[in-house]
């Protein structure tokens, strides 16, 4: 028989590790279906929004039906989450196999809700079925729903921070099924040991008031729009990976935790809880209203937090910005949900019934906010807008002292937000347009004379009007290098001019640009025209929103040059596009013959990183060889051409493509306008990389490195001598495969690669120095050829 003392500490030790459980799988969850359905933000809201509909609809039923001994109903849920999520992983992981071509369009919807509804279903029940399996009182109630929480962060730290780049993604999801299935064990053991006789001592199992529950839902709705508004801000000021999303999600459900255990004490000095709830909705207007002003105090009008320093300080910077802006907002609405369940009084039903609402109240507002709220009203006034929600609900408690003394916070924060700074740009730099999607915060910028960018998030561009000429080289070498290409893919339109650069090429038929961001496309159709050629309005051109892994596999057999851009490996999800999946994938697009070019920048990869890649992308293509894209010394990139061997390029047909463009003069690109451009670009075959892992979906290898290693930077770029020295070790066999017409070239491209001073342009091989028609001020290396 358990004694009074051992059935809180056994509920509290299961409730922590339920919800490390609960939100290791949310977290993988999210993972698996991105790498099943594609990384739209779509994806992102499905997922969210089924595991919240499962949550609310388990806690509905929990709170309607409750078994005679819930330690055992509670032990046969928890075993049942497990089995249902080892389902979720086996399905993720197969279906793949069975739709070589892609899943069709409608298992977007329907996938998520059938896989992930029903272990959400059963974390749903675990927590009223707990407070009535442990009879707890109120106050209790309250440390269960806090100690839960509080197993949520743990359970978010241990998969990014361990389980997934130690374990991989299926050894991890094992190891949460693992967790669950511990805690079925430990119920059942507590079941056979509990003879209490519930029956002679029932509990309350009254309904939770109908206006009690109308706060649930609107806090629920309130506070999940926060944490996506919050996921924004932060986006904009630290460095986009996996690690810098999970790390604010961990800090709001802490806050959420150390709010739940303040509940008590707070109680102990206000015993009114409807008093200490209009307190709660008073102060939490009040914090969101002013949270806009105080973040962007605290990062000095949106300017970046420095990554160029140790893992250690930077993870402050990160703590001391949260500290800031997201604990004051998210102690004081996080005190409202605990009120309600401590004002419960124990009743596990009225319990099952609040977390019902406050689950379905958090799907719609992640929902509506990240799809409606946060674009229309964007990153500032969105918080404004959700504290006029809280003044709504403290207006039905009748205080008007705090009503009016939290409106005047309210109105002070709607006058304010639309003045705040949209990203941290200095001057001259003006903003020409910007705007909040789903996918993040796009803006047009520009920063003087035909100087105009894409910002993305503040922290990354997404290309410019000054690098015109290298973003069309993207394209345009890879189907010169072809010779007779029909039809053409680019994987990344950014600014659309490496799309202008394939549609230089009058013989293609058909371009495909594949775009993730509906707002970057959208940009640079409207203010890059001037650079990117108009091609928009090519009847060639058909632009794909979504993400590029899911668009490509639905594309078999079908292009004869496909083109990556230059993706970040850090960046969430962009890892994926480096896959051995994808390379997959593109093969499979691929006609016959047909060629794929993968760019690289080698200025944001270590050599292990490239290595990484590398192999993968052999696994796949094992014939390929490396193109240099400029002749920068310390920014340089290349390009992975697989499909097709070094051997076998028919020199004869890049003659007439190069001759082509120059007697079309639509580039002055010298490099591709002339064939000894196109031989100066080879680089060879590569060395054979060391042993080591592929990157795959399972294992992320490269997105974990990558987000680790651009803090602080301990392993230096792939760039300067370290490149200058690996393109020596490949050039060697350059000179059996060019015709000897050429050779000039492969000359000057060596000797090229250790020109730091002086005049490149004596270098040069003379057919391509006597190219006056080009624009020598464009090329892709310093110093510049021809400058006096």
């Amino acid at each position: 028989m358990l004694n009074s003392r051992t059935i809180p500490t056994a509920a509290l030790t299961l409730a922590f590790l339920s919800g490390a459980a609960a939100l290791a799988h949310q977290v993988l969850w999210v993972r698996m279906m991105v790498d099943v359905l594609g990384a739209g933000a779509g994806t992102f809201a499905r997922v969210t929004g089924a595991f919240f509909l499962g949550l609310a609809l388990g806690a509905w039923i929990a709170a309607i039906r409750s078994p005679r001994n819930p330690w055992l109903g509670l032990g046969v849920v928890e075993a049942l989450v497990g089995l249902f999520a080892g389902i979720v992983l086996a399905a993720c992981t197969q279906i793949p196999q069975f739709f070589p071509s892609g899943l069709p369009a409608y298992s977007e919807w329907v996938l998520p809700f059938l896989l992930i509804i029903p272990p959400a279903f059963g974390m749903g029940m675990t927590l009223p079925w707990m407070i009535r399996a442990s009879r707890a009182s109120g106050k209790r109630s309250t440390w269960l729903y806090a100690i839960n929480t509080m197993g949520a962060v743990l359970g978010i730290i241990l998969i990014l921070a361990w389980a997934l780049p130690h374990w991989g993604l299926r050894g991890a999801a094992l190891g949460a099924v693992g967790v669950n299935l511990l805690i079925a064990l430990a119920a059942g053991i507590l079941a056979f040991r509990d003879s209490h006789d519930r029956e002679a001592n029932p509990l309350p199992l009254s309904n939770a008031p109908s206006a009690r529950c109308v706060i649930a839902f609107v806090s629920g709705f309130l506070v999940l729009s926060q944490e996506t508004l919050l996921q924004q801000q932060f986006a904009q000021v630290t460095i986009n990976s996996l690690f810098s999303s999970g790390t604010v999600l961990a800090f709001v459900l802490l806050c959420l935790a150390a709010a739940a255990f303040l509940v008590p004490a707070l109680v102990r000095k206000i015993p009114k809880v409807d008093h200490l709830l209009a307190i709660s909705l008073a102060l939490a207007a009040a914090t969101c209203a002013l949270q806009p002003l105080i973040f962007t105090l605290a990062t000095s009008g949106m300017q970046a937090l420095n990554y160029e320093v140790s893992g250690g300080a930077y993870i402050l910077q990160v703590c001391r910005l949260g500290l800031m802006t997201i604990a004051p907002v998210m102690l004081c609405a996080g005190l409202i949900f605990p009120l309600l369940i401590l004002d419960s009084q124990g009743n596990a039903r009225a319990v099952g019934q609040l977390i019902a609402w406050n689950g379905l109240g958090g799907l719609l507002g992640a929902e509506l906010t990240q799809i409606g709220l946060g674009p229309e009203f964007g990153l500032w006034q969105g918080m404004a807008v959700l504290a006029c929600g809280y003044l709504l609900l403290l207006a039905r408690t009748g205080s008007r002292v705090l009503l009016g003394s939290a409106a005047l916070f309210v109105v002070v924060g709607i006058l304010w937000s639309p003045r705040l700074p949209q990203a941290g740009i200095n001057s001259p730099a003006r903003i020409a347009a910007i705007k909040m999607g789903p996918e993040g915060m796009v803006g047009v910028i520009e920063r003087g004379e035909d100087d105009w960018n894409i910002l993305f998030n503040n922290t990354y561009t997404l290309g410019g009007s000054r690098a015109q000429y290298n973003q069309e080289r993207q394209a345009l070498l890879p189907l010169i290098l072809h010779g007779e290409a029909k039809t053409a893919a680019t994987l990344g339109v950014a600014t659309g001019s490496t799309l202008a650069g394939a549609a230089l090429d009058g013989r293609l038929e058909r371009i495909d640009a594949m775009e993730l961001s509906p707002l970057a496309a959208r940009y640079a159709r409207e203010y890059f025209a001037p650079y990117n050629r108009n091609v928009f309005a090519d009847p060639r051109v058909n632009v794909l929103i979504g993400d590029a892994r899911w668009l490509i596999s639905a594309k078999p057999d079908t292009y004869d040059v496909v083109i990556g851009d230059l993706f970040l490996p850090w960046r969430t999800g962009e890892g994926r596009l480096f896959s051995r999946e994808h390379f997959l994938k593109v093969k499979a697009s691929l006609r016959e013959g047909g060629i794929f070019c993968q760019w690289l920048p080698l200025y944001q990869l270590t050599q292990a990183q490239y290595e990484l890649i590398l192999r993968t992308f052999l696994s796949v293509f094992p014939e390929a060889f490396l193109v240099r894209g400029d002749f920068y010394y310390d920014r340089p990139i290349i390009g992975l051409i697989g499909g097709r061997r070094l051997e076998d390029l028919d020199w004869q047909k890049i003659a007439q493509a190069t001759e082509r463009l120059k007697k079309e003069g639509q580039t002055k690109d010298a490099l591709v306008r002339n064939t000894e451009g196109v031989a100066m670009l080879l680089l060879g075959t590569p060395p054979p990389p060391p042993p080591g892992p592929e990157n795959t979906l399972a294992n992320a290898e490269l997105e974990w490195d990558a987000g680790r290693n651009i803090i602080g930077l301990p392993t230096p770029w792939f760039a300067k001598r370290d490149f200058m020295e690996y393109c020596e070790t490949t050039k060697s066999q350059l000179a059996e495969v060019v015709p000897g017409e050429w050779h000039s070239a492969l000359n000057a491209s060596s000797r090229l690669l250790h020109h730091r001073k002086g005049d490149p342009g004596k270098l040069l091989p003379s057919s391509l120095a006597v190219d006056w028609d080009a624009d020598w001020q464009k090329w892709p290396g310093m110093p510049k050829p021809f400058q006096k």
